[in-house]
């Protein structure tokens, strides 16, 4: 199945629901003296599909891609230089998406994230060379070379498949049990990591 096949239900979810977890809907019981647009409104959990999650997360990792391209492409953080972003997620879109906020407050490298439909996303801190992508010098930045890894928050109950993608925008995807990668696979195919179309 092609990686078009694939997301194309999440973009049918992200324009029937509005692209959240959560939906919010009017809520209470009438109240004398408020109008219709004063009631109290809840929020309510939808609650959690593994698949649909994963499918989501294929989404968030090509949307990391694309941003981190832009940034490279358009200096986005006007230092002169054509790099990547490399430090963290929250960075990235900070510069490249700043409108992303679910998506960067699911940066697994901060304090107390919050999974963005049920997943997590770190920076990889080395290349399959073993070979940090961050050097003190370049002070997040790497004019060759990036990789991010989402991971299910809850093993098991909003995902089972781990991601992985770099500058050479292909996306893999294997089952680490939920835990997140901290270096790039020297051979990704060889390790158990399989290729999304």
């Amino acid at each position: 199945m092609s990686l078009r096949a694939v997301l194309m239900p999440v973009l049918f979810d992200l324009i029937l629901i509005g692209g959240c977890g959560k939906s919010e809907v009017g809520g209470g019981s009438p109240n004398p003296g408020k109008s219709r647009d004063e009631k109290a409104r809840q929020t309510v959990e939808v609650p959690q599909d593994p698949a649909r999650n994963e499918r989501r997360a294929m989404a968030s990792m090509l949307m990391i891609e694309s941003a981190e391209s832009g940034f490279k492409q358009s200096d986005e953080d006007k230092n002169g230089v054509h790099d990547f972003w490399v430090a963290d997620l929250s960075g990235l879109l900070k510069y490249a998406l700043p409108n992303e906020k679910a998506l960067a407050d699911a940066d697994g490298s901060k304090p107390s994230p919050k999974p963005n439909e049920g997943y997590l996303y770190v920076a990889l801190l080395q290349d399959e060379d073993g070979k940090p992508y961050d050097l003190p010098e370049t002070k997040g930045r790497n004019k060759d070379r990036f990789a991010f890894c989402g991971y299910p928050a809850t093993y098991g109950k909003t995902g089972r498949r781990t991601f992985i993608i770099s500058q050479e925008n292909v996306l893999f995807q294997k089952d680490t049990e939920g835990k997140p990668v901290k270096v790039w696979p020297k051979h990704p195919e060889s390790d158990g990591w399989k290729k999304m179309d």
